[in-house]
This record gives structure tokens, sequence and C-alpha cells, in this order.
């Protein structure tokens, strides 16, 4: 996440959760793509550590942060974007050789499901 008013250039620092895990994995992908390789990395013991760290700690700014970056769950079902992701993944050396038929979407797809009907929404 970015604070409210600062531009993606302006980035000097960057906070990120303790190293090895997804969260972790998702900070390097964004990281690379904003081409902040270069940039310091701050590590931080959880996910939830790094953000509030990075963007402060007032429950306004969190808030108003969270409103303007909302999780995409749906990402697995693109292509390219897990390419991109299984990529890295390989190029972390988190795995030898890319995963296959790792997209079992049957629990996703009830939990939308469900969501839908519960929300009215169907």
């Amino acid at each position: 996440m970015i604070r409210t008013g600062l531009e993606i250039g302006e980035v000097k620092r960057i906070a990120v959760p303790e190293e090895g895990g997804i969260r972790d994995l998702t900070a390097q992908g964004l990281i690379e793509s904003m081409g902040w390789a270069d940039l310091p990395q701050l590590r931080f013991p959880s996910g939830d550590g790094a953000i509030l760290s990075f963007i402060g700690v007032s429950a306004d700014i969190i808030e108003r942060a969270l409103a303007a970056n909302k999780p995409r769950v749906d990402a697995i079902r693109s292509d390219e974007a897990m390419n991109r992701i299984l990529a890295l993944m390989q190029k972390l050396e988190s795995v030898d050789e890319l995963p296959q038929g790792y997209r079992d979407m049957r629990f996703l797809d009830a939990a939308q499901e469900r969501a839908a009907v519960n929300s009215g929404a169907r």
C-alpha cells in the first residue's frame, strides 16, 4: 500500500513482511512490477505490521488505505498474473520447477456463491 498523497515515484523505502512467507512473495512481486527492486526494504514480523509501519498507525489513515487498496480474490483466475507469480517464485528459488494443477477453484467458487446468496446479490 502506498500512503494517501504519496506518488509512486516518491517511494524511498518499503516495509515488507518477514522473508519467506506468502505475503513476502506477494510483496516481492509488487516491488518488482513497480520498479522498486533497488529501494531499501524494512522487514517486519508480519504483513500487517509491515502495512501499519509503512502507512502509519492512525486508524483513519489505515481505513482510507484499505478502502483504496482492496484485495482481489480472483487474481488466481488470471493466467498472466499467476504465470508472473510462479516465475518470480522460481527466480527467488522458492520452487525448483513450476507447479502444475494447483488451481482447484471449488472452494473459492463455493465461498463466493455463498457470499452472493447471503448478500442477496444473486
